[in-house]
């Protein structure tokens, strides 16, 4: 208010819907003013009998495009019933149209010798197709040039021999401009309607005149043009040869392989109609995700190939999106069930993860949290079967020891910690740091612990009695990370001082350095054979060195920002690394090329581990989710959705082999563990599924719900078999007891004991002063 507008700004009145009676008034304020082929009782009879034609009316610029074209469309006679008409049907109508009055009123004008001599050439070659080509180069370069920006300012002094002469200096583009859907305001032009240029770049992409012969094919005589139809572009050109389709090929050039329109509502609206009217371009559009396979030059347009099929309706359940890039993919609708992408189930866990590792036999996987916690599961079936607590600050490292009976854990709490197994029992707390620990690592016998702290040091343990055998000395800045050579002779570490250092456990020689990060070095890995030493650098890159000689082998750039995490494949042809992006990556050791990066997490990775036979990679986030990635299908990876909002708790049954899920979309979601298919959807109460329980037996599901509504679920049949309440808070944690036969429930400062037979509460335990 009260600010001098920018006369660059694109300006458009947004107006409500149309209501039923303001259309009938606006056609009849219409027929009276413009005077059209139609009488008002056709428009009426139009709307009344036209599938879809009401609700587009509703628009107010679709409504006057509509009154426009509808008399075009439209044959005497036609069952109006049967009549399709979608958006982009007016738009094509409304182009054309405005094409031809426009001929038409440069025909009718006294012409310079030059203009109508130009004039006389577009016309003879087909003025409307000419037009239409104009307006779709036009929206290509606004896009391209301006970033969509819809106000195109020129001036021929200044803008000479820039992209803007090449549709405003030509006398044959100043024909085209002047009749084409443009208006002018001093050096500003710009579309009537921000529409009409997402109208014209959609039509850029696929064009369906473009499938027929290139050759001038023109419909028979006496027939009246349309576009979309069998018939060309000029209305005016006669001939008796039927065009041939021919098909259109992907092309690299499209705007769809250099811009995600993900966000493009509008032009996807015309892009997702093209779809469901021509089968042609779902054919292109698939060839560009099969393309995308082979060529990551593809991966855009094939994003946005699969957002279009997916607004259109498209069912992919039989589509490969192995190897598919679905990073900028607008997946909401879409018909996947059962669809694999490679990736397996993922756990969602307590907190931020900060590092995970699997047991040398590939049974177990252990996960390192914030505040101190371990989390250990079975990957059989990828149950929770322990909780490891002792360290009061985040867990930075955890690894197996080589024989897989113990674990050893670093974390911020300055202290190193050695567990048990098979009992969860905490053997020995090493506490000579004095600050963070960053990394642990077992030596190949298991005899040695070695750890990395922010006091610049490296310390290497008996992991039998805890007893502090050695430090290393040499870093000018925290030590990161760890790691032992495959022989147990050397160890290498890397540093904030931004080098790595190679160091002879056997003899006590110093270190060598090795130099070339220009950020600090978060990582280091052995390769299997212990000739080269992998670095993650927070300067975005990986890079592998020779042991022997301390040069650098390779150097893998394509993390977007700094890389925290590298480790080799069991078979070392392959290297995985992760970082602040987002992403994991994987890559050839031998060549340095980029093999896959795959998306999922919401937030940076903090490990990544292979599985002991290689065939798994997974990956621990601070978006609180370890995601598990299947190596072989080589795929870009998405979790399996079903749950329209937050899922708030999960819960493993190790018996049935199902997982049960409460979200925030009011829904209790049994899932298939191998299959990761939906078994059965439950309706909760409430607005929000807080928690859910498996009983002990399996036969029973408890949700907790917002309102502290309390179900219990019968899970053969999903029949609620009982609904309790009686708690004061907003939302209910549940927790069988070991027989089965008791439920406790905590909500507000109170804790209640259930019959799960009968629903009958048994008891209350109050004397908390706090939220439970």
């Amino acid at each position: 208010r009260n600010k001098k507008s920018d006369p660059s700004l694109f300006q458009e009145a947004v107006i409500t819907p149309f209501t039923l009676d303001q259309v009938h008034t606006y056609i009849k304020q219409y027929v009276s003013v413009r005077q059209p082929l139609w009488r008002v009782s056709d428009y009426v009879e139009a709307l009344e009998h036209i599938p879809s034609l009401k609700e587009l009316v509703k628009n107010p610029f679709l409504m006057a495009l509509s009154l426009e074209v509808l008399p075009r469309i439209v044959d005497p006679g036609q069952n109006l019933s049967t009549t399709r008409v979608t958006r982009v049907t007016l738009y094509d109508h409304f182009v054309e149209q405005w094409l031809e009055r426009g001929k038409k009123r440069l025909g009718e004008k006294d012409l310079p010798p030059q203009s109508k001599s130009a004039f006389e050439r577009l016309s003879a070659e087909g003025f409307t197709l000419n037009g239409i080509g104009y307006l779709k180069r036009l929206a290509i370069a606004i896009y391209k040039e301006q970033d969509g920006h819809p106000v195109v300012e020129y001036s021929q002094l200044n803008d000479e021999g820039t992209w803007k002469a090449a549709f405003f200096n030509q006398k044959h583009k100043q024909l085209l401009l002047e009749a084409s859907p443009l208006t002018r305001n001093g050096n500003q032009h710009r579309f009537i309607h921000r529409s009409i240029l997402e109208y014209g770049l959609a039509r850029a992409i696929f064009d369906p005149q473009d499938t027929k012969n290139r050759a001038v094919s023109t419909p028979i005589s006496g027939r009246r043009t349309r576009v979309g139809s069998n018939s060309g572009y000029d209305s005016e050109d006669n001939s008796d040869e039927e065009p041939s389709v021919q098909e259109q090929e992907p092309d690299i050039n499209s705007p769809l392989a250099w811009r995600s329109f993900v966000d493009e509502h509008s032009l996807l609206q015309f892009l997702e109609e093209r779809v469901q009217q021509e089968l042609v371009f779902k054919e292109q559009l698939l060839a560009y995700i099969e393309y995308s396979k082979k060529d990551k030059k593809w991966s855009k347009a094939a994003a946005n190939a699969i957002t279009i099929l997916v607004r259109a309706g498209a069912d992919l359940r039989k589509v490969n999106l192995r190897g598919v890039w679905l990073r900028e993919t607008d997946l909401s609708g879409a018909q996947m069930a059962g669809v694999q992408l490679g990736e397996q189930p993922f756990l969602q866990s307590f907190d931020n993860v900060g590092s995970c590792a699997y047991s040398p036999d590939g049974t177990l996987f252990a996960v390192g949290l914030r505040y101190g916690y371990i989390t250990v599961y079975t990957t059989s079936n990828w149950e929770y079967i322990m909780l490891l607590r002792g360290h009061s600050l985040d867990v930075r490292r955890i690894e197996y020891s080589p024989q897989g009976d113990q674990m050893a854990s670093g974390s911020c709490d300055m202290t190193v910690r050695l567990w048990d197994v098979e009992t969860g029992t905490c053997l020995h707390v090493l506490t000579n740091h004095t600050d963070e620990v960053n990394c642990v690592a077992y030596s190949p016998q298991g005899d040695q612990v070695a750890s990395a702290s922010d006091d610049k040091t490296i310390r290497i343990w008996d992991s039998a009695t805890g007893e502090c055998l050695r430090i290393l000395i040499g870093h000018s800045d925290m030590v990161t990370s760890v790691a032992y050579a495959p022989n147990g002779k050397q160890i290498a570490s890397g540093s904030e001082d931004l080098t790595v250092r190679l160091w002879n456990i056997e003899a006590d020689d110093g270190s060598r350095i090795l130099s070339g990060h220009s950020e600090k070095v978060w990582d280091i890995a052995y390769s299997p054979d212990g000739r080269q030493v992998a670095s993650a650098s927070y300067d975005k890159t990986v890079r592998t060195w020779d042991v022997e000689t301390g040069i650098t082998r390779r150097i893998f750039s394509g993390h977007s920002s700094k890389v925290s995490n590298v480790v080799y494949s069991p078979n070392g042809g392959q290297i995985a690394s992760s970082g602040l992006d987002g992403t994991v990556q994987l890559w050839d050791v031998e060549t340095g090329s980029c093999l896959q990066t795959w998306t999922g997490h919401r937030s940076t990775v903090t490990s990544v581990v292979y599985s002991p036979k290689g065939d798994q990679i997974a990956s621990g986030s601070h978006d609180s989710t370890v995601r598990l990635w299947d190596v072989s299908a080589g795929a870009s990876r998405i979790a399996s959705s079903g749950h329209s909002s937050s899922v708030y708790d999960v819960k493993y049954s190790a018996k049935l082999n199902l997982v049960v899920s409460g979200s925030g979309d009011n829904t209790i979601r049994l899932w298939d563990v191998k299959t990761g298919t939906c078994r059965r959807i439950l309706g909760g109460s409430g607005d929000w599924v807080s928690s859910v329980a498996f009983s002990p037996q399996g036969d029973q599901i408890a949700s907790g719900s917002s309102g502290s509504i309390i179900q219990l679920w019968e899970v053969e049949t999903g029949k609620c078999q009982h609904t309790m309440t009686g708690q004061s808070g907003d939302s209910v944690s549940v927790a069988y007891s070991p027989q089965g036969d008791m439920l406790a429930s905590a909500d507000g400062g109170t804790v209640k004991l259930w019959d799960t037979a009968s629903g009958n509460c048994c008891e209350t335990l109050e004397g908390h002063t706090e939220l439970v």
